[in-house]
């Protein structure tokens, strides 16, 4: 007759069966809003570049890479898709910053001075 034994149930690992905070749930509405605040941006980048070169309001290279950031933020939307496009979000944000910052101020140079009659 064989000896019977009372085994308990194997126990669950704790480090497999415990969840990092913050995973894959709480990282998609990160990365909508982050795509979702740089099209609106890339979109206003676009449509400054656009009347600069062709006006010659701005310098030609300074006009292009305004339309180079604006394509990059736009291709940022696919980040949604995959996450190997992330870093497009910070390049158009601080990137099309920069650029807006130059573009103001050489903007504002260029102007015509009006003479008050």
């Amino acid at each position: 007759m064989p000896s019977t034994t009372h085994t308990d149930p194997p126990r669950p690992r704790p480090e497999i069966t415990a969840r990092r905070p913050g995973g894959p749930p709480l990282l998609v509405p990160a990365i909508a809003f982050a795509v979702l605040s740089v099209e609106p941006f890339a979109l206003l980048m676009a449509g400054v570049a656009v009347p600069a070169l062709l006006k010659s309001l701005l310098p030609r290279p300074l006009a292009i890479s305004g339309l180079i950031i604006a394509a990059i933020g736009m291709l940022s939307a696919a980040t949604l898709l995959t996450l190997t496009l992330g870093p497009t979000v910070p390049v158009v944000r601080f990137g099309g910053l920069l650029w807006l910052l130059s573009v103001s101020v050489l903007l504002t140079r260029s102007r015509p001075r009006r003479v008050s009659a």
